[in-house]
């Protein structure tokens, strides 16, 4: 049945369709906005490979490790592995890691509606679902990145769980499996939602057996990503001598840099996940919950926050600077939210709250739905590129640690700051090693700067391509 609340008297479903409708304006665009085009790029040129060498989906590559292989540890590649297929249906495009994204994160914020509908009321989950929609995860959920994609995988998972324990079908329990399977090896941090299984452990004399199959299958479940984050990847670490991804610090570390970065991490909670009027009403949902003594809202709460704690102390500094960091908690986030605006008695108040915590996160969304000029020229460069290198030439440019320039200019190589250029052997190490070409950005990615070697082929005010004479 359709849901529908009074008060607006819209389906959720229409709301999601909407939501869904309005991000797929500029879904052909390149990965170039502003905003974590090199994450994106990361994952593209992992699809690429798959597409354009060989299909061992077990040695992810990218294409700035210089004349090594390029294989590295990673996440599991699941996204990776959809949009390089669908390369092999539709061609190289632009569309395809968004739009799988977009799809598969909608169909997570409908699991998330259906799993906070069974266990409170339709209203709070109409309530939470809008506001999740329009958070974070509003432009990243139309990213080519696994963050919300991996985070839905884990929502459907939880909510077969779910279903399986009120419904005792097994059809359910093996949905969950998989589901949560795939979504926990996509993205390890997302496994901390399975802390919520927890919350059954007072049914278990009445549903015994159903519990230990539950959580029998949830161990089963996370072996395959505990052997790829902890086995698979220091082995491809070990044979193939490149890391890019990061993969985690020690506790210890990680708790030093958070206090250290204390006012970037209070940002990511206040700005980033639902900005500031959200913020506020979720802090406001805690306090209701608190002050109507809500043992399930709480132990939601606190398991959700104790575990996430680990996910930001292992992350450290990262987390402080990354706003995608934030991505798996903002449901409990809008859960509290959806909760305190549930209580809000006087109508103009609680529209008034809704609308502008809406408006609010929508507004500054707006900016990613379009590249960024600067960043684009790399496209005119490619162009000029492919009319004077065979594709097997390898590159040097200099975006610093950004790959998505190399990714873009369809070869492979190295990344370089601008600083390294100046040093006297630099050049002539990487000559050795085989690069043949440098593209020298001067807006954007880099800024200007005059190799020391080379021969001057190319020259526009926005880039420099030279030619770097091999070694005797």
């Amino acid at each position: 049945m359709i849901d529908r609340i009074k008060f607006l008297k819209v389906d959720i479903l229409w709301i999601l369709l909407f939501f869904f409708m309005l991000r797929l304006y500029g879904i052909d665009l390149p990965a170039l906005e502003t905003m974590h085009n090199w994450r994106q790029t990361c994952v593209l040129m992992v699809s690429q490979n798959f597409f354009d060498l060989d299909w061992r989906i077990w040695l992810p590559r990218v294409d700035f490790a210089g004349n090594l292989s390029g294989i590295t540890p990673m996440e599991f590649p699941l996204l990776n592995i959809l949009i390089a297929g669908s390369y092999e249906i539709f061609g190289e495009n632009h569309i395809s890691g968004r739009l799988i994204n977009l799809f598969v994160t909608s169909l997570g914020l409908y699991a998330y509606f259906l799993l906070v509908r069974n266990h409170f009321t339709p209203k709070i989950a109409y309530l939470s679902t809008i506001i999740l929609s329009v958070s974070i995860w509003f432009i990243f959920a139309r990213k080519s990145m696994p963050d919300t994609f991996a985070a839905s995988l884990v929502m459907i998972s939880l909510y077969y769980y779910d279903a399986y324990i009120r419904l005792s079908q097994s059809k359910f329990l093996v949905l969950g499996f998989f589901f949560g399977l795939f979504g926990m090896l996509s993205k390890l941090p997302m496994a901390y939602g399975f802390c919520l299984l927890l919350l059954y452990l007072p049914k278990c004399s009445e549903h015994k057996k159903s519990i230990f199959l539950l959580y029998f299958t949830a161990i089963v479940m996370s072996m395959p990503s505990f052997y790829w984050y902890f086995h698979w990847n220091g082995h491809l670490l070990e044979t193939y001598k490149f890391s890019h991804y990061f993969l985690g610090m020690s506790l210890k570390q990680g708790f030093s840099e958070l206090v250290g970065h204390w006012r970037f991490v209070l940002l990511r909670f206040m700005e980033d996940a639902m900005k500031y009027i959200g913020f506020f009403l979720y802090l406001f949902g805690i306090s209701l919950a608190i002050s109507k003594k809500n043992k399930k809202l709480l132990a939601i709460l606190v398991l959700t926050s104790l575990s996430f704690l680990v996910i930001m102390l292992k992350g450290g500094h990262f987390f402080s600077l990354q706003n995608y960091y934030i991505i798996p908690y903002v449901p409990v986030m809008a859960l509290f939210v959806g909760y305190g605006l549930n209580h809000i008695d006087k109508k103009w108040l609680f529209y008034s709250l809704f609308f502008i915590v809406i408006f609010e996160n929508l507004l500054n969304h707006v900016h990613d739905f379009r590249i960024n000029p600067d960043l684009a020229v790399v496209l005119d460069a490619r162009k000029e590129l492919d009319l004077i290198a065979h594709q097997k030439d390898l590159i040097l440019v200099n975006s610093g640690d950004n790959p998505s320039p190399i990714y873009f200019l369809g070869h492979k190589g190295w990344l370089a700051h601008s600083y390294e250029f100046e040093q006297e052997h630099y050049l002539d190490s990487l000559a050795n090693l085989g690069l043949s070409y440098i593209v020298i950005l001067n807006k954007g990615f880099g800024t200007s700067v005059q190799p020391n070697r080379g021969n001057l082929l190319i020259k526009r005010q926005e880039y420099s391509i030279y030619q770097l004479p091999k070694l005797k």
